[in-house]
């Protein structure tokens, strides 16, 4: 017997979760969401993921998965783990969680109505190259005379003359807002700042 599961995400973390569902043989990927249709077909292709969506919601509704693995920007994690809830599937959640207690409340009160579970990504990044040569700056005494700021999973450090900083999910002009959803208009609030 195998779990119907869908991805949430078309990104570097879904095609991650995609290539590792592909080794679970009681996993059965039904179905990959993203709103950019590029990014969408080329990771279904790659990954065989056999029907794709722009929509969460015609998504769940569509294929009724048992399992969803939210791994869109945090910015979406919440609204999106909701619906899955909701739609009677458990989700795993990819890290951070949410933006908020407000919104980690609100999954965990949707988790418990719908009789699901909510799993949370604890996917680490230690042995990630640019972890690693930040981690050599700490340790050679060349990266100030801060500690690390770890935000969201994302790592900014101070280095004498000059910062390091990570900052994935920052929305550019030009693609804000995001086309995940037209009901929240809060940038992400898990940008990496320099440590000063």
């Amino acid at each position: 017997m195998t779990t119907r599961t869908a991805v949430i995400g078309a990104g570097s973390m879904g095609k991650a979760h995609l290539r590792s569902l592909a080794s679970v043989p009681a996993a059965e990927v039904v179905a990959l969401v993203d709103p950019d249709e590029e990014t969408l077909e080329s990771s279904a292709a790659e990954n065989g993921a056999p029907s794709t969506y722009t929509d969460v919601a015609a998504m769940l509704a569509a294929e009724q998965p048992e399992y969803a693995i939210v791994a869109s920007p945090v910015l979406y994690h919440a609204e999106q783990s909701i619906a899955a809830f909701e739609a009677g599937a458990h989700v795993l959640c990819e890290k951070p969680l949410c933006m908020d207690t407000t919104e980690a409340e609100a999954i965990v009160d949707a988790a418990r109505r719908g009789g699901t579970a909510v799993h949370h990504g604890r996917f680490q990044l230690r042995q990630n190259r640019s972890y690693r040569t930040l981690k050599g700056f700490h340790r050679r005494g060349e990266a100030g005379g801060g500690l690390p700021h770890v935000c969201g999973g994302h790592t900014s450090w101070a280095i004498p003359g000059d910062a390091i900083t990570t900052e994935r999910n920052t929305p550019s002009a030009a693609s804000w807002p995001p086309p995940w959803s037209t009901s929240s208009t809060r940038p992400c609030g898990f940008w990496a700042l320099p440590n000063r």
